[in-house]
């Protein structure tokens, strides 16, 4: 799986979810932040594809509306921002994404790396806090 090229984090941390954006910020929290966000690429990079079951295949369309397949889009298009969710990484690494599905839905995922593959808990549409912190 390839790392999107292109990323347009933020700064704002309303939702706890600390994102990267390079204007205005200082230099301390700029490397701070791109440490923490590289490591999470670093993940992703060594993954090889997505782990879908009868405990998360559908469970998304049931809640949110999202299918599997909108979910994993967002991974393969641009922007794409990612971090880790430490709020919520007790029993394993939790982690979050932004981005947008092949029709241009902006969704928030939260998932997990198992295997090497990518578990996805959770795919909905973004907060407007989200979609701020996203850029649009």
């Amino acid at each position: 799986m390839a790392i999107p090229a292109v990323m347009r984090p933020s700064v704002a941390t309303g939702s706890g979810l600390p994102l990267l954006h390079l204007t205005g910020v200082s230099t301390k929290c700029i490397l701070l932040s791109y440490t923490f966000l590289m490591s999470t690429y670093e993940d992703l990079a060594d993954c090889i594809g997505f782990d879908w079951n009868d405990g998360n295949s559908g469970k998304n369309w049931e809640k949110h509306k999202v299918s599997d397949t909108e979910a994993e889009e967002v991974f393969f298009n641009d922007p794409f921002v990612a971090g880790l969710d430490s709020a919520h990484s007790q029993d394993e690494s939790r982690y979050f994404a932004l981005g947008e599905t092949n029709s241009s839905r902006r969704l928030f995922i939260a998932f997990t790396i198992r295997r090497k593959l990518i578990r996805i808990i959770s795919a909905r549409e973004m907060s407007q806090q989200e979609l701020r912190e996203y850029g649009a």
